[in-house]
């Protein structure tokens, strides 16, 4: 996931979730703890906060972390199972409020879902693994279509975005000159930070 010139990512091999430059000079790990399986990335702009998943066996659950890597806190492990964009096990489709309320199934005839999008807040978008195809609803369940697509390599569509014609978002002061970092800069609750990069030795840090 790409904002602020920085590319957010999930490292299921290492078990931590981290941030880099575009050109991938300069890395640091925003969780590298109490992670098991960590997947999906999702950013709410403009409350500047990361939501992920962890495929944790024992205790899946949806967490949320602020984009400079503060406030790591689960955000839902109620009834979910092997969370990732969306639900396989429980084989329906459902939201949920910022705020962690007003859950509601959106659509319950899935098959094997795995990844999963939205288009402007008007209808969601997923793979599924045992179809091959990519289904669509409106949000609140009307409109369900659905379409084959080629495919390559295993077989099996894994991640999948909608983008909109207008690639326009909350700006900050990393959005300027990186915000006069010489490295990371990454935003937050209390405006922005600049931060030493983890993989590498430099100056001043």
């Amino acid at each position: 996931l790409i904002f602020f010139r920085n590319v957010y990512y999930a490292d299921s091999l290492n078990d931590e979730i981290g941030v880099a430059t575009l050109d991938g000079k300069y890395q640091k790990a925003l969780i590298s703890e109490g992670l098991v399986n960590p997947r999906a990335l999702a950013l709410d702009l403009q409350n500047r906060h990361l939501y992920y998943t962890d495929w944790h066996r024992e205790n899946p659950i949806i967490g949320r972390v602020d984009m400079d890597g503060k406030n790591n806190r689960v955000f839902l492990n109620d009834d979910i199972h092997l969370p990732n964009g969306a639900n396989p096990r429980d084989l329906k489709l459902s939201c949920i409020g910022l705020d962690g309320q007003n859950r509601r199934v959106v659509y319950a005839s899935l098959q094997y879902p795995f990844g999963l999008t939205h288009n402007n807040e008007a209808k969601f978008y997923w793979t599924d693994w045992k179809d091959n195809r990519i289904h669509s609803v409106g949000i609140y369940g009307d409109g369900y279509a659905s379409f084959p697509i080629s495919l390559g390599g295993s077989g099996k569509v894994y991640g999948i975005l909608a983008v909109p014609k207008q690639c326009t978002g909350p700006q900050t002061a990393c959005s300027v000159n990186n915000g006069g970092c010489p490295h990371l800069c990454l935003p937050g609750q209390e405006g922005v930070r600049c931060e030493c990069p983890s993989n590498v030795a430099v100056k001043g840090c």
